[in-house]
């Protein structure tokens, strides 16, 4: 069986501390779904463009929560590529924007299924470690890029 292929970097972040962002993320989509208040999408849409633009350490639901939750909870750090995160980062912004842009104009119908579909990935990015985003890169982007092992 082929392995994936995910974009690769020498930068490393703390894998413990990204999931733990990303459950935050999932929590404000919820709160999105439910109170279909647009300001939760745009706020995971401003955390997502930090951690999309490789400035991931300024993103406000790290440093606020999941820095210091890790912390005082003594989470061993775990290091990890930075690049996979970073392209599903991007993934999620364009998600995230869509879903807030989609209900400023009125379309609440259309941004539920997009936030919905943002929640389910990072959900499976957070509670079960599986990265869609390697999945989209290596299935769909990097046979785009014609690039050869």
């Amino acid at each position: 069986m082929k392995t994936l292929i995910c974009p690769v970097s020498t930068k490393r972040v703390d894998s413990s501390v990204s999931r733990l962002t990303i459950f935050f993320i999932v929590v404000l989509l919820l709160l999105f779904l439910v109170t279909k208040a647009p300001i939760f999408a745009i706020i995971a849409a401003v955390d997502y463009s930090f951690r999309a633009s490789w400035n991931g350490q300024y993103s406000p639901l790290r440093l606020a929560l999941a820095v210091p939750i890790t912390k005082s909870l003594n989470v061993p750090e775990k290091l990890v590529q930075a690049a996979p995160k970073v392209f599903a980062s991007r993934l999620g912004l364009l998600c995230a924007l869509a879903a807030a842009i989609l209900s400023l104009l009125g379309y609440l119908t259309a941004a539920q299924i997009v936030a919905g579909f943002l929640a389910v990935l990072a959900f499976m990015d957070a509670a079960l470690n599986l990265c869609m985003g390697c999945m989209i890169y290596h299935y769909l982007v990097f046979p785009l890029l014609g690039e050869e092992n």
